[in-house]
């Protein structure tokens, strides 16, 4: 037969009480990447921009965190993988009721890096980092994922609608609908 002791009893108890405040903590602030290839089906074709959102965890609601995008970083990059140039915005226009992005997690204090597979639509003018280049127009949403893509990048991969452009230009630097994208950070 079990008997609970007066101890077990407050420990379980305790503990009952911890786990609902544990699970409403938030986690670590966060950098999230895409990088956009020159052949976008060809996970080893070369890396053309890298857009990386710096992410920092706002509310917790079970499962879902809502995270506020601080600042978006967009680099260009040569076929060798070296910067060419690049563009940042601080805290970059989210297009949401609540201008934050809501992400459903496993484990809400450990996110894992494919379940940001899906960005918010962000669109708007990043300055360029050095003064001598233009600025850049972007635009960029989560799209439809073709099934024959939802392996590559070990299964780190988003479908992403983009349209990167030098500011009053009307030929992108970037651009493609629903093409796999590389999810890092």
């Amino acid at each position: 037969m079990f008997r609970l002791t007066a101890s077990c009893i407050s420990l379980c108890a305790l503990l009952a009480a911890a786990l609902p405040a544990m699970a409403d903590e938030l986690p670590d602030p966060r950098t999230v990447s895409y990088a956009f290839r020159v052949t976008p089906t060809n996970q080893n074709s070369a890396v053309k921009l890298v857009a990386e959102l710096a992410i920092v965890p706002v509310d917790v609601d079970h499962y879902e965190v809502a995270w506020r995008i601080d600042q978006a970083t967009f680099t260009e990059l040569d076929t060798n993988g070296a910067p060419l140039r690049s563009w940042t915005v601080d805290s970059p226009d989210v297009d949401t009721p609540d201008r934050l992005w809501w992400v459903a997690h496993v484990d809400p204090q450990s996110p894992a890096i494919n379940e940001f597979a899906s960005p918010p639509d962000l669109a708007g003018v990043a300055e360029a980092d050095d003064t001598q280049d233009p600025d850049l127009e972007y635009s960029l949403s989560a799209g439809t994922l073709d099934p024959a893509h939802q392996n590559m990048y070990s299964g780190n991969v988003a479908a992403i609608t983009h349209v990167f452009s030098e500011y009053g230009e009307e030929e992108p630097i970037e651009e493609g609908n629903d093409e796999p994208a590389e999810v890092g950070g």
